[in-house]
């Protein structure tokens, strides 16, 4: 089951605020920027708020 949140990219390429989906992927969340690729939850698979690295790029993201 997939949803829509509002991420925060903090840095690289993709800073800024923009609408990414969210899909369960096993036990761990997943975040599917469009067209970026896929983003993995750390450090708690429990909650649905978080911060996120991926290649250079940290976001921070908050389900609204």
């Amino acid at each position: 089951m997939a949803r829509t949140i509002e991420a925060t990219f903090l840095g690289g390429p993709s800073a800024g605020n923009r609408p990414v989906e969210v899909t369960n992927s096993g036990r761990l969340p997943e975040l599917i920027a469009h067209g970026a690729g896929v983003y993995k939850l750390s450090p708690s698979p429990t909650t649905w708020d978080g911060d996120y690295h991926y290649q250079n790029a940290e976001y921070r993201w908050s389900e609204k």
